[in-house]
């Protein structure tokens, strides 16, 4: 920890304990599309694990099928690792439960 003295007048002084807190790395997590993986599911997962409206998961799947990837979020490192977990138990329970094999995946990448 590093002192700052502040002066409040020559007789005086008052010592303030500046703490030194680094920033933690964040990680964009991304949808990858699979061609495979059914888009309601996807949406229906980005409302409920990332927390996205309707309109905003309707908009980042068709992103992903467009151009292969879309950002679904900027998270700490274990946030990020928390969610993708999460977003692939929802889509394995989706794809077990009508008969199919999930391929959907996700990416984690530091940001800049």
């Amino acid at each position: 920890m590093a002192e700052d003295t502040v002066v409040l007048n020559e007789t005086e002084s008052v010592i303030r304990e500046k703490e030194l807190v680094e920033t933690p790395k964040m990680y964009r997590v991304l949808i990858l599309n699979d061609e495979a993986t059914v888009a309601y599911w996807v949406v229906e997962m980005l409302v409920a694990v990332f927390n996205k409206t309707l309109e905003e998961s309707m908009y980042l799947t068709r992103m992903a099928d467009r151009q292969g990837s879309a950002i679904v979020g900027i998270y700490t490192k274990d946030i990020a690792a928390s969610k993708v977990e999460l977003g692939m138990t929802f889509i394995r329970n989706q794809a077990a439960t009508h008969g199919m094999v999930c391929q959907f995946n996700f990416e984690v990448v530091p940001t800049i």
